[in-house]
């Protein structure tokens, strides 16, 4: 059975090397307290596989005035990949002002989320950013960082 297993993982790590687009949908929602008012936000959204190689998916600065801001976004990964057993790590980093004292904080969550390498898979981000984490003036690029995982 083991050997079945690593066959399986074997063709699916040698499908990740041919040339093609894959979509995969990400949804972030996050949460600002109705006091803070207007707040901006610049948002990296970054995956790595197996072999630990990081690529910076999205790069997007934002503004609103409501409590809740939803992003959705339509990623193209490279690779022609339909493999239940290996998966993509996604994470973000998120430099907000939705503060309670006008300060810059960065959110980098630490946990990740697991996605298959296949089509059409859906990826989702949910995160309270009152005060979160620590204080900075900007989020540095995620990609330059190795993975932990």
């Amino acid at each position: 059975m083991k050997i079945i297993r690593n066959i399986l993982l074997l063709l699916c790590l040698l499908a990740s090397f041919a040339i093609g687009k894959n979509p995969f949908f990400i949804h972030l929602r996050f949460y600002c307290g109705p006091q803070v008012g207007p707040w901006c936000g610049t948002l990296f959204v970054y995956v790595w596989n197996l072999l630990g190689d990081h690529k910076l998916k999205v790069s997007d600065r934002f503004c609103t005035t409501g409590d809740i801001k939803k992003l959705d976004y339509d990623i193209y990964y490279e690779g022609k990949t339909e493999c239940e057993y290996m998966r993509y790590n996604w994470n973000y980093m998120l430099g907000h002002n939705c503060s309670s004292d006008g300060q810059k904080y960065c959110l980098h969550p630490n946990k990740t989320v697991s996605s298959p390498m296949k089509p059409l898979s859906d990826v989702y981000f949910e995160a309270e950013v009152l005060d979160a984490e620590h204080l900075d003036n900007e989020c540095d690029d995620p990609s330059k960082y190795p993975s932990s995982d």
